[in-house]
């Protein structure tokens, strides 16, 4: 999660060793904010949101770039949004915008959803 970086230097130390890891292969990053950004905020983390983390470019170092990010799809709306539908839907698609900007391929991962019919109208 990015709230558990520190620093940009940690996030850039890391994405160099995903890289270093993977050898010739541009690995893939599931980038996940959590579910109390609003508290990390206040408490001064520096990253208390995949997007604040995306917005720094660190992710778009020369050499150490991505094939894909993948952010975190909320089928049930977002716990730190009050589970609203449209709030996530907007974050979401701003996220995703912001990426696909920096020249990413974006991919959306979500958690489980027992409701198939939440689930269809979330996908729409």
């Amino acid at each position: 999660p990015a709230c558990r970086f520190d620093s940009l230097e940690g996030v850039e130390a890391t994405c160099a060793k995903l890289h270093a890891a993977c050898g010739s292969k541009n690995p893939e990053v599931l980038l996940l904010g959590g579910n109390d950004q609003h508290e990390r905020e206040l408490a001064g983390c520096p990253f208390p949101s995949a997007g604040s983390l995306a917005s720094t470019k660190a992710l778009d170092k020369e050499g150490q770039k991505f094939s894909k990010v993948y952010l975190a799809g909320h089928p049930d709306g977002h716990a730190g949004l009050a589970h609203s539908p449209e709030a996530t839907a907007k974050l979401l698609e701003s996220k995703v915008e912001m990426l696909l900007r920096d020249g990413h391929d974006v991919g959306v991962c979500a958690q489980f959803c027992f409701d198939p019919l939440k689930m269809i109208g979330w996908l729409h």
